[in-house]
């Protein structure tokens, strides 16, 4: 009976030793133990829940701009994925034809290569780059996609005509549908090339930039608030039919082609 009394604590010191020693480190040490990797897979758990919720949202937005399909194209005439220039050069043509202008220069500049069109990287931001063994790499690593931004094409276009002929084309340019601004202006007294003023015709020398949003192939910030949603704001569109109503002229090309082109 007394080794039974004896035996009890003598098991219960065994079993709090072990606890001590063995388990409890194996259940907690900071880094790696049963706690710490618990709690990792619960932060990856919920991660992989708001990943399924975003995947979700983006099939729901991938609908929306199928079924708006209106509103698609007229953010898209606005502000374009590529240059078109062509088209720009056949628009400022017509328009300057139906205010009664004479189109006596135009021409455009292509866009220079940008820091934005760099991809950033680890040099001098502060931030480590690992190798594939784990330690700090010395090289220069791509570390995020850079944000993408409109690039402009420069448009130099010059007319002649009367003072409220070239008004007429200038408040149509500004509600064109695609956008651009003047960014600057000059009008003077148009002469004869023989340098004599020619009657009350002015000429207008207007240098005009026009935008556009090349397509990213990057995927530059899976963190952004519209993949939060499920869809998409409109007042945007909203505005831009708000605020033109000259619509862009598409190219017509006759893929037969003429003898001679400048025959009706």
């Amino acid at each position: 009976m007394k080794i039974k009394l004896l035996l009890v604590p003598s098991l219960l010191t065994i079993i709090i030793i072990l606890i001590i020693w063995f388990i409890y480190p194996n259940y907690t040490n900071g880094t790696d133990g049963v706690k710490e990797n618990y709690a990792k897979l619960k932060m990856e758990r919920e991660k992989l829940d708001q990943l399924e919720k975003k995947i979700q949202n983006v099939n729901a937005l991938a609908a929306e701009i199928e079924r708006k399909s209106t509103e698609k194209d007229t953010l898209f005439n606005y502000m374009p994925e590529s240059l078109k220039e062509e088209e720009i050069i056949d628009n400022l043509n017509f328009l300057a034809s139906a205010s009664s202008l004479v189109v006596s220069n135009i021409s455009v500049s292509l866009p220079k290569k940008t820091v934005e069109d760099t991809p950033i990287t680890s040099a001098g931001t502060g931030i480590v780059a690992l190798n594939p063994s784990g330690s700090a790499a010395d090289s220069e690593l791509p570390i995020a996609a850079p944000v993408p931004k409109p690039k402009e094409l420069e448009v130099k276009f010059s007319v002649v005509g009367n003072y409220a002929a070239i008004k007429d084309l200038v408040a149509k340019i500004y509600r064109f549908k695609r956008y651009n601004d003047v960014f600057t202006a000059e009008i003077k007294r148009a002469t004869t090339s023989e340098g004599s003023a020619s009657g009350d015709s002015l000429q207008a020398n207007l240098v005009l930039n026009f935008e556009f949003y090349p397509k990213s192939k990057e995927i530059t910030d899976v963190d952004n608030a519209i993949f939060s949603k499920g869809n998409f704001d409109m007042a945007v569109i909203d505005k831009i039919r708000e605020l033109t109503n000259v619509d862009v002229l598409k190219m017509q090309i006759d893929a037969s082609g003429k003898e001679n082109p400048f025959l009706p």
